[in-house]
C-alpha cells in the first residue's frame, strides 16, 4: 500500500492569522503607550501662557534682586525630614520665615507645603513623609525687612533599606 505525503500549503487562513498577530501587536503596544502617557505628567507648566509671559519682566527683576542679596540655600531631605540652611553673602545665617513646597517633577499626587522652624542646629527643619525618588524643593524665604527669596532645588531620596535587601529590588 502506498501513502502519499501531503505538502504543507500557506492558505488564506494562515495569512489572516499573520495579519491579525502583526496588527494586533502594534495596536496593543499603542494602547499601552497611550494609557501610560495619559496617566502621567500632563506637560502643563502654566495654566495660561499669555498671562505668564506678561509677568516675565517682573520675575526677571526679582531674580536680579535675589542675586544681589547673595543668599545661599542648601536643602537636605530624608524620608522623614527636610532641612534648609539659609545664609547671607557673608555666610551668616539669615533669620526668615521659611516654607518649602515639596513637589514631584512629573506628577502632582504627592505635592505638599511645609512650614519650617529654626532648629538648635541653626538650620530650618520640618518633619514630613517623603517617598523615595526625585523631588523638587521650592524654598520661599521672607525676612522681616520685606526681602524675599525663592529658589528650587532638585533632591533625590534614596529608598529605605529593608532587612534582607533594598527596597525596590
Amino acid at each position: 500500500m502506498m501513502t502519499t505525503k501531503e505538502t504543507w500549503r500557506f492558505t488564506g487562513t494562515h495569512m489572516f492569522l499573520v495579519m491579525l498577530l502583526f496588527f494586533g501587536t502594534i495596536i496593543s503596544v499603542n494602547v499601552i503607550m497611550a494609557v501610560a502617557a495619559t496617566g502621567s505628567w500632563s506637560g502643563l507648566v502654566v495654566k495660561n501662557s499669555y498671562v505668564a509671559s506678561q509677568q516675565f519682566n517682573a520675575k526677571l527683576e526679582d531674580m536680579k534682586r535675589q542675586q544681589k542679596l547673595g543668599w545661599t540655600v542648601a536643602v537636605t531631605a530624608s524620608e522623614t525630614k527636610v532641612a534648609v540652611a539659609l545664609n547671607d553673602a557673608g555666610g551668616k545665617p539669615v533669620a526668615a520665615k521659611l516654607s518649602v513646597a515639596m513637589t514631584r517633577p512629573n506628577t502632582d499626587h504627592d505635592d505638599h507645603v511645609l512650614t519650617l522652624a529654626l532648629a538648635p542646629s541653626g538650620r530650618y527643619e520640618a518633619e514630613t513623609k517623603l517617598g523615595a525618588g526625585a523631588w523638587d524643593a521650592t524654598v520661599t524665604a521672607v525676612d522681616g525687612k520685606t526681602e524675599s527669596f525663592v529658589t528650587t532645588k532638585r533632591l533625590y531620596i534614596e529608598p529605605a533599606r529593608i532587612a534582607g535587601g533594598e527596597a525596590g529590588r
